[in-house]
């Protein structure tokens, strides 16, 4: 039994609701499918895949609604970052930490924590792909940042945050203090 909503990858690569209590049939990297069960996570991230909430650094350009998301919906969010620009989710956690996001675009970007500390740089593709960086720290903030002397087109969608060692199924999130929480 879950008694919340969770998501799922469908047989066509969408990432899809699924309603509490339903199993989800979840077809992640293709071939054959599997039942998806996993442990309670919350996503500390406050929005989600509305990035015109985050903290903007620099001056970066934020286009809300710019195109097709992995969920299949015109919701993605264009972000393009000069040199040392960068958005940011703010919150506190501590202990192991996965945050992860889909990206896609062109150029590198830097995913990171507020020290800059630990960092994943992401050489982007033009085809959607999900990017954890997991570390053990104290933090105040996930980062999305371009560290390169070149700008930075990308799409972004589908954030998050939670606590353990590896990242869940997406949680969305839409404005909900302290995140949600998938049973």
């Amino acid at each position: 039994t879950r008694a919340t909503d969770a998501t799922r990858v469908d047989e066509n690569g969408l990432i899809e609701d699924v309603l509490s209590n339903v199993p989800r049939i979840d077809y992640t990297g293709g071939g054959c499918p599997h039942i998806l069960a996993e442990p309670q996570r919350t996503n500390l991230i406050t929005y989600s895949s509305d990035f015109s909430q985050w903290t903007e650094v620099g001056s970066p350009t934020l286009t809300p609604d710019y195109g097709l998301s992995p969920d299949g919906t015109e919701n993605s969010t264009r972000v393009q970052l000069n040199t040392n620009d960068r958005i940011a989710s703010i919150f506190s956690a501590s202990g192991d930490i996965t945050f992860s996001v889909y990206l896609k675009g062109s150029g590198v970007i830097t995913l990171r924590d507020n020290t800059n500390v630990y960092r994943q740089d992401v050489t982007l593709t033009s085809e959607w792909a999900r990017y954890d960086l997991y570390f053990n720290a104290t933090i105040t903030s996930v980062q999305v940042q371009n560290q390169t002397a070149s700008a930075v087109d990308c799409e972004l969608w589908g954030a998050q945050c939670e606590v353990g060692s590896y990242s869940t199924s997406y949680i969305p999130t839409n404005g909900e203090a302290g995140g949600v929480t998938r049973n």
